[in-house]
């Protein structure tokens, strides 16, 4: 089923969000006085967290998130610290079980700034909706600095000190052994017209797997694969060293969209029904599909990326629906930012897109 708020939404014409299905599809949309929020205590930022600029690196703020909603389900309601607690509209604690689920896909992911190393954050959640099944659950959520104490300035003014928001995004989490009529495919992307287009293949290992999502990987490590394709896909750490130094310009992730794994669900009746269980394994080749369309002369570049199974070499040649199959997709917009000023930029160099749209 299309979605029909795809087109205000933004999103292509007839692609399904998992987020939109819920909405339309036996859900629950939370009450007023069912609303269940929560703040999560002060969280570290971690060297293991931060990027090249020393700052939390995109993939780890779904690590974060995930963090987040794991820790509020182990709760305590007996602590004095209300902070760690899920709490309703009448002030009443709830604990959430999410042991067992996973993060599935993410929507209108915004980052607008940038954790330090040895910075604190704290993340605000909010549930929008959930399955009536309770196998899945839509929230917003919101990373930002603690919240200080209000200063007074020498004029006796109170001056009120709001947190820095970092990163604001909706993600749906849910049950792994889902049936795969309950989760959505989503479509494929459609290649623009002034657009480049490469393949990587990598590797999969062991410790990118998780024990509750067996048979893909998790979202933040598909957003790792995503990275290292997008990087191959600009010309490579050198080009991007060379644009650094010598035109003082750094690309960076401003959004994720439309991320999702595809796919995922698999049980009984599936089988009973001959619909094939998709899983990718530790040491298996994966294929990462990237397709970059500039925008505002290159300032801004839309990269809709695909994680994809290779054709395996036991399928029949002539079955016309064989081939390869996605394990997830995501649409990453990154920036052209002045390395000093670190305001945007369109001045990106020739080489750079040359390279990308093979001088189109």
């Amino acid at each position: 089923k299309a979605s029909t708020s795809s087109k205000k939404e933004g999103y292509p014409a007839g692609y399904v969000t998992l987020q939109s299905f819920i909405s339309e599809n036996a859900v629950t949309e939370v009450e007023p006085q069912q609303l269940l929020e929560f703040t999560t205590p002060e969280m570290q930022v971690f060297i293991e967290d931060t990027d090249a600029y020393g700052v939390m690196y995109n993939s780890n703020y779904l690590r974060a998130y995930d963090r987040a909603l794991h820790m509020v389900s182990k709760s305590s309601i007996e602590t004095e610290n209300q902070n760690s607690i899920c709490v309703d509209d009448d002030g009443k604690a709830s604990i959430l079980d999410h042991e067992g689920w996973s993060l599935v896909e993410v929507n209108k992911q915004k980052f607008k700034r940038s954790p330090r190393l040895g910075s604190a954050f704290v993340i605000h959640g909010k549930l929008k909706s959930k399955s009536d099944n309770n196998q899945s659950e839509v929230w917003d959520l919101e990373m930002s600095s603690p919240t200080e104490p209000n200063n007074v300035n020498k004029n006796g003014q109170v001056e009120d000190n709001k947190p820095i928001i970092y990163n604001t995004a909706t993600v749906t989490i849910a049950r792994s052994d889902l049936s795969s009529r309950c989760i959505p495919k989503p479509s494929p992307f459609v290649e623009g017209a002034h657009s480049g287009t490469t393949e990587h293949t990598f590797t999969l290992y062991r410790d990118e797997f998780d024990t509750h999502l067996p048979t893909h990987i998790p979202l933040r490590n598909v957003l790792n694969l995503f990275e290292r394709s997008r990087t191959m896909a600009l010309g490579g750490p050198d080009t991007l060293h060379k644009m650094q130094e010598e035109n003082d310009i750094v690309a960076v992730v401003t959004k994720n969209d439309q991320c999702s794994l595809v796919n995922l669900g698999h049980d009984e009746s599936d089988l009973e029904q001959g619909i094939p269980k998709i899983e990718c394994f530790a040491g298996q080749a994966v294929v990462v599909k990237t397709t970059i369309e500039r925008k505002r002369r290159g300032m801004i570049m839309e990269c809709k990326q695909t994680l994809l199974l290779p054709k395996s070499s036991e399928e029949d040649p002539k079955d016309t629906k064989a081939g390869r199959r996605r394990l997830a997709q995501a649409v990453i917009t990154i920036m052209a930012l002045n390395g000093t000023t670190r305001k945007p930029t369109s001045n990106v160099p020739d080489y750079v897109l040359n390279g990308i749209f093979k001088k189109e």
